[in-house]
């Protein structure tokens, strides 16, 4: 088995994604299914299925939220795809695929396949919202101008006269 590694990052990381569509080549008996209104509002992935691809169960993610409301226990409620954020903390639904490839060195390669991601809890986006927020509202502080000094300016003792002082080079 080939050793598991992640071209992105260095640091210990799992990496899980989902493809949108199959090739029909892959699977040629595969159906269709439409893509939910969440992951494709305009329409426009639409065009993209035909003779060569399809949207299948196995490309569906699903999208959930934990709710607890009170004395009850939490409940799943369906989410929109848009609602996670940075700083969420979710539960991904995943599957781990092994396959052989194919070449000289013949080994062994797994893909992480995700099937549904909940949001557990949101506080810390929701802060850091907040707090950008709070910023872009807040009065900007006031720049006071630089002042420079005559080097002519009136000496005390002088009696009003100007008199040339001198300015160190």
């Amino acid at each position: 088995m080939s050793k598991w590694s992640d071209a992105d990052t260095t640091d210990i990381t799992l990496k899980a994604s989902s493809r949108f569509f199959t090739s029909l080549e892959d699977e040629p008996d595969a159906v269709n299914i439409k893509l939910s209104a969440g992951v494709d509002p305009l329409h426009k992935l639409d065009r993209f299925i035909g003779d060569e691809l399809v949207h299948t169960s196995a490309n569906v993610v699903r999208y959930r939220k934990r709710t607890s409301s009170g004395e009850e226990a939490n409940t799943l409620e369906i989410a929109y795809p848009g609602t996670f954020r940075i700083g969420d903390i979710v539960e991904i639904d995943a599957s781990i695929i092994a396959f052989k490839t194919t070449g000289r060195q013949s080994q062994i390669k797994m893909h992480c396949n995700l099937n549904g991601l909940t949001l557990l809890d949101s506080t810390f986006s929701k802060a850091m919202e907040e707090s950008k927020r709070n910023a872009a509202s807040a009065p900007a502080p006031a720049k006071t101008a630089l002042r420079r000094k005559n080097p002519y300016e009136d000496e005390e003792g002088q009696g009003g006269k100007r008199a040339k002082k001198t300015v160190p080079v």
